[in-house]
């Protein structure tokens, strides 16, 4: 079972470690958004995005079992927060502004995983403060 080894996972990550850091499964889109653009359905100034709802209905189970897990040495990342609010508001947002941060369907490119790297290291640099 997923749930289960996800515990163990996380169990033993705290139980050897100082720190863990966990990330919430990256948005998916479901399209692959270079080809919007490639085929020219949308200008390279536009933005890529969709309902965060949609995400969140459909991470609702995922979402109540990890946030049920709790660690005192685990950081946990909720990567909807990022890419579904940050960016462009209640959208989990594929591209914006000539930068797209996907891939392909539910892999980060480059900027996207940059752009997250940025989140978590601002998230570590409080907790030295």
């Amino acid at each position: 079972d997923l749930y289960e080894d996800v515990t163990t996972t996380l169990n033993f990550i705290s139980q050897n470690n100082k720190l863990g850091i966990f990330i919430y499964p990256i948005p998916e889109l479901g399209l692959f958004p270079l080809e919007y653009y490639l085929n020219e359905f949308l200008q390279i100034n536009e933005s890529l995005s969709y309902e965060r709802s949609y995400w969140d209905d459909y991470t609702r189970e995922s979402n109540i079992y990890l946030d049920a897990l709790t660690y005192s040495n685990i950081i946990k990342i909720k990567s909807q927060e990022i890419f579904c609010s940050e960016i462009i508001k209640d959208r989990c947002t594929a591209a914006k502004n000539g930068t797209m941060f996907y891939w392909d369907d539910d892999h980060l490119s480059y900027d996207g995983a940059s752009f997250l790297g940025v989140k978590i290291l601002e998230i570590v640099n409080k907790l030295d403060n």
